[in-house]
């Protein structure tokens, strides 16, 4: 039932799911940069806009190869604080450990913009958590990527499609979604 009346699945589908469904959807952008080496130089850093930066991936290079093993997060410090940290500096310890011969860089992800019912809108820091765990839970099929929290499960009341661009060379889908969509 539909507005008091009946409409059968395959026209609900067809004809009004944007109307009934788009609300509530919300479509993210997010631009992966080139890879940076991972060590303690950070003036790069210091040269990029970082307002809209919030997320980060480790990855493992060797020649054209590439491996994607962290997705990690960064809100309210500076993406080369977080990856300063001493339980970060351990979880490098450790990939470079397990990746003997490959080289660790890190990307950066811009967010670029967010589209709610067709209108761009200021996406809360606060959800920031969820594209991270959506975007761990989505790659978790990748053998490399060695985030432990957030792999085995994600839950949120809201419909949510990440398009990645940039660079995907270590195997990051191009796009990845939670919620009912359809092409």
């Amino acid at each position: 039932m539909v507005g008091g009346k009946h409409i059968d699945s395959n026209t609900l589908m067809r004809e009004n799911y944007k109307r009934l469904f788009d609300e509530g959807i919300a479509h993210v952008r997010i631009k992966w940069s080139k890879p940076f080496p991972l060590n303690d130089d950070w003036s790069v850093l210091s040269k990029i806009d970082q307002s809209h930066i919030f997320l980060y991936k480790i990855i493992a290079t060797r020649g054209d190869n590439h491996k994607l093993l962290y997705i990690g997060m960064s809100e309210k410090q500076a993406i080369e604080k977080r990856l300063s940290q001493k339980d970060h500096l351990t979880k490098q310890q450790q990939m470079r450990e397990a990746n003997k011969g490959w080289r660790l860089q890190y990307c950066l992800g811009t967010y670029v913009y967010h589209t709610q019912n067709g209108v761009d809108v200021p996406w809360a820091l606060k959800n920031i958590r969820l594209l991270e765990k959506l975007l761990i839970i989505t790659h978790s099929d990748i053998a490399t990527l060695t985030n432990k929290v957030g792999v085995n499960w994600f839950s949120t009341g809201a419909w949510v499609r990440i398009y990645n661009s940039g660079f995907l060379k270590d195997g990051m889908k191009k796009e990845v979604a939670y919620g009912l969509f359809y092409r």
